[in-house]
């Protein structure tokens, strides 16, 4: 109907009818589906958001049915203009693709594309890390059913499908909610640390739930992960394990850091009292610089500072 919202009428040409705006990237009604010489499309930067580093993203995993049709205006001039799908666009000629279906409504000029590119694209929603998870799961990413496997292994649950999780909230006991964390570090140290990490999680806080949160299992992991080969376990559960996770998390948001690495900080000196004096160098380094620290042998790397923003 032409009061419905979801409906732009081009008032300079009542016979084009209307373009039905909607988040499934089509037009209706005065629109039409054309394959598309991509090197031909141009862009105005009057109302367009510019290239976005994603597009690489796209043209490494290009997959044209995944996509959707790109959204294009036909100018009285004939020529093409993009109003949606830029970045899709983009990513098709970086990955060497020279024509794409593509709908083509006719357009008298910028100003009706900029309406129709803002109702596009203010009511879309992103999707969230398990929104994430839960598709590459059911799609057997590697990394993602490594990370399900890890979680299991180490006796706890990871929801997916159905029970996903909302934030502060746990769908089953001992549940993993923080997929995105879980999942980044399964990628980057493998399923093995990321088990190892987990199950001593459990022997240091146990029956504590807190120990459960993104802060305390991507910090873990990250420990674990990267100097693993420096860390005693048996130590580690029982002078760690000394002061609740709280106290740990709490010392964490008194810092500059971010919290995950503040965290790790944290629990890196409290397992480092009293290793000097026994002579054990294999202790655990909390510097943030390169330079040697007397008591301390051992700090998260660059990289893994990276990985806990």
């Amino acid at each position: 109907h032409p009061r419905c919202p979801f409906y732009l009428r081009d008032t300079s040409n009542p016979r084009k009818g209307f373009a039905l705006a909607t988040s499934h990237r089509k037009i209706a009604f005065g629109s039409k589906v054309e394959v598309c010489i991509l090197a031909d499309i141009q862009v105005d930067d009057s109302y367009q958001r510019g290239i976005k580093g994603k597009h690489r993203t796209y043209a490494k995993n290009f997959n044209e049915a995944a996509m959707g049709l790109p959204i294009l205006a036909r100018r009285q001039d004939a020529s093409l203009w993009v109003i949606d799908g830029l970045q899709r666009i983009t990513a098709a000629i970086r990955a060497g693709i020279d024509r794409w279906r593509c709908s083509v409504v006719e357009s008298s000029g910028p100003v009706y594309e900029a309406q129709l590119f803002k109702l596009l694209n203010k009511d879309r929603t992103a999707l969230t890390a398990v929104e994430q998870f839960n598709a590459a799961y059911t799609a057997q990413v590697p990394s993602a059913m490594a990370t399900k496997r890890a979680v299991e292994r180490a006796g706890l649950h990871l929801p997916t499908g159905g029970h996903s999780s909302v934030k502060g909230t746990y769908i089953f006991e001992k549940s993993i909610t923080c997929h995105g964390t879980i999942w980044k570090l399964t990628d980057t140290y493998g399923e093995e640390n990321i088990v190892r990490a987990l199950n001593l999680l459990k022997r240091t806080w146990p029956e504590n739930k807190d120990a459960l949160q993104a802060t305390p299992v991507g910090a873990l992991c990250t420990l674990i992960g990267s100097q693993g080969d420096k860390v005693d376990d048996d130590r580690f559960a029982t002078q760690v394990g000394r002061k609740a996770v709280q106290a740990y998390l709490q010392a964490a948001r008194s810092q500059v850091y971010t919290l995950q690495y503040g965290f790790m900080r944290e629990v890196a000196r409290q397992y480092n009292k009293r290793l000097a004096r026994k002579n054990q160098l294999s202790n655990i380094r909390m510097n943030m610089d390169d330079e040697r620290d007397e008591t301390n042998d051992f700090a998260p790397s660059k990289k893994d500072e990276e990985l806990a923003l």
